[in-house]
């Protein structure tokens, strides 16, 4: 994107510079972004979110549907041996059991959508101004590595990363090597009920239908199938 520039300045861009200026945003499949969300923000502290996500929402998610959870979970589902709550276990950072569970994460997101929207989470068309810019470019996270290097061709931007190893490098730390982004997506909604899975997708309907997102699960397809 092109550097960004103040307030004060902005009388004296000239056009030139605006029709240079090249516009793209980067999606990912509504339901893989929200499950990273949360292994990322709430599950575990790391040194990256320093807490804040556990100080700011996590504290009262827990304190919303911990008893919920217990009742239809059971206490021992928080044991170490469960991994304190976790659907995995944890690469990295550290996780107590008074940190949210993703069932739990699930009930409060869904429940007050209204009142939780964070950039990380809240629907792509709503936090981009998808209907109101005009992007060139739409590229998909699932497809970082080949259409990464085409986009840059495309734009002449390549010419800005000599360091070409950049490109290639693991985007996601926090995935066991041996499965895929979707099959972690679908372990963490196997403690869900369809009824959640749906209020989910209602959500992020807008997105899945923009960008081509499908999502298949139990006996539930998205975008739904009407006959």
């Amino acid at each position: 994107m092109a550097p960004s520039i103040s307030t004060s300045n902005w009388k004296h861009i000239s056009k030139d510079y605006i029709k240079e200026t090249i516009r793209f945003i980067i999606v990912r499949h509504p339901f893989e972004r929200l499950v990273s969300a949360f292994r990322d923000k709430i599950e575990r502290w790391n040194d990256k979110n320093e807490r804040q996500y556990g100080n700011k929402f996590g504290r009262y998610i827990v304190e919303l549907y911990r008893d919920e959870y217990i009742a239809k979970f059971g206490r021992e589902s928080l044991n170490e041996s469960n991994n304190l709550g976790a659907i995995l276990p944890l690469s990295s950072g550290s996780r107590t059991e008074k940190l949210p569970t993703f069932w739990e994460f699930v009930q409060w997101f869904t429940n007050h959508q209204g009142s939780n929207q964070d950039e990380h989470w809240i629907p792509i068309i709503d936090y981009c101004s998808v209907c109101a810019l005009k992007y060139d470019y739409i590229l998909k996270f699932e497809d970082y590595k080949e259409e990464n290097l085409e986009f840059l061709q495309q734009a002449d931007l390549l010419k800005y990363f000599p360091n070409k190893n950049i490109l290639t490098q693991k985007v996601n730390e926090n995935r066991p090597d041996k499965l895929t982004s979707l099959e972690i997506t679908k372990l963490y909604f196997d403690v869900l009920s369809n009824e959640d899975v749906e209020k989910l997708y209602n959500i992020y309907e807008s997105d899945f239908k923009l960008f081509g997102y499908t999502f298949q699960f139990r006996n539930l397809t998205f975008p739904r199938l009407y006959i």
